[in-house]
């Protein structure tokens, strides 16, 4: 995990009343919507940050600042007008990578490990909390729980004759697939869901235990 620190980023001879435009990607746009609204300047997208800062340099644009890190702005010569910029009230503003690899990582006992899947429900009430429970029984540690509509059948009619999202789950869990509370979890989690697949298991951010 990294954490982002947006800037507001300009040619050195521009000062903040100057500004008229701002270049950035659409999320950074949203990050920093709060700040935004301070200034008077038009909001522009581009296809990424430092492509923003990239512009501003080769166009030599006056009237326009760019939201962007501090090293992009290094690299394109332009000043820092401003730092950290992102709202607050979100929360700190972090980057979750993630290096996929064919083959799984080997287990080693003594290091922290979590395992990320995602699965799907059956219709009905209740069906989420029965999935997260296989985990509650073991004591099993779940970091982190995400949603996000099926594309291809993003929407189930119900017995009530109404419609609802059908979902996809990503979740988290402290642990690594081949111990053998884990194992146990799984299988009964495959048991009760329509499809489930393993995405993998990794040495957690923690390092060694």
């Amino acid at each position: 995990n990294l954490r982002n620190v947006h800037c507001l980023v300009a040619l050195p001879s521009v000062k903040r009343e100057d500004i008229k435009r701002v270049l950035t990607h659409p999320m950074a746009l949203a990050q920093c919507s709060t700040f935004l609204k301070g200034l008077d300047a038009v909001r522009e997208a581009v296809y990424d940050t430092a492509y923003g800062a990239k512009l501003i340099k080769s166009e030599n644009l006056s009237d326009t600042a760019a939201i962007a890190s501090a090293e992009a702005a290094q690299t394109y010569g332009l000043k820092v007008l401003e730092r950290d910029i992102h709202d607050k009230t979100r929360g700190e503003n972090i980057t979750r990578y993630i290096i996929l690899a064919r083959d799984p990582a080997e287990y080693v006992p003594n290091c922290a490990y979590r395992t990320s899947l995602v699965f799907t429900l059956e219709e009905g009430s209740g069906q989420l909390f029965k999935a997260l429970s296989v985990f509650a029984l073991r004591e099993i540690s779940i970091t982190k729980i995400e949603s996000r509509p099926l594309r291809a059948n993003p929407l189930l009619s119900t017995d009530e004759g109404t419609k609802q999202f059908n979902y996809v789950f990503y979740l988290d869990f402290l642990g690594h697939s081949s111990e053998l509370k884990s194992k146990q979890a799984i299988r009964h989690l495959q048991e009760i869901t329509p499809f489930f697949k393993i995405l993998g298991s990794y040495p957690t951010s923690a390092g060694v235990s």
